[in-house]
């Protein structure tokens, strides 16, 4: 599974806007209009699948200009645990990431196993559900979920 798929699996895709868990207007594959309001979108009308890939591609690369700028050291990971930091980046915010300080460490470090323990001590754990678990699982084994 690539990892736009896994978001879409994560997040789903609405093409329609609506109000999220947290109170964000949304669209597409969790797409918050409130935070990246999108210029050409009038924020009432329907999208398209095609529109809706296309704002996926733009959040995954605004979510690795964020991992790149705060944490560069997340390049040398290799694609699987990258990939977990994306998606954490693209469900949290950078903001939301950075909050991770015991994680982030082990992550860093290489170790697998003590990222995943911090993963699970953590409010996010709680909120997300089978996305934390297959996100952990990947960053111990490295194998995509």
């Amino acid at each position: 599974m690539t990892l736009l798929e896994a978001l879409v699996r994560d997040e789903g895709e609405v093409l329609h806007p609506y109000i999220d868990a947290t109170g964000h207007k949304t669209i597409g594959v969790g797409h918050n209009l409130d935070a990246k309001p999108l210029l050409w979108y009038d924020g009432k009308s329907d999208i398209t699948h095609e529109q809706a890939a296309q704002i996926l591609k733009d959040d995954v690369d605004d979510a690795c200009q964020d991992l790149n700028i705060h944490l560069p050291w997340t390049y040398k990971l290799d694609d699987v645990r990258f990939e977990v930091l994306i998606n954490m980046t693209f469900n949290l915010g950078i903001a939301g990431l950075l909050m991770f300080h015991g994680f982030l460490a082990a992550m860093h470090d290489g170790e697998w196993e003590n990222a995943g323990a911090a993963m699970v001590d953590s409010k996010w754990w709680h909120q997300v559900g089978d996305r934390a678990i297959r996100l952990r699982q990947q960053v111990i084994t490295g194998e995509r979920q």
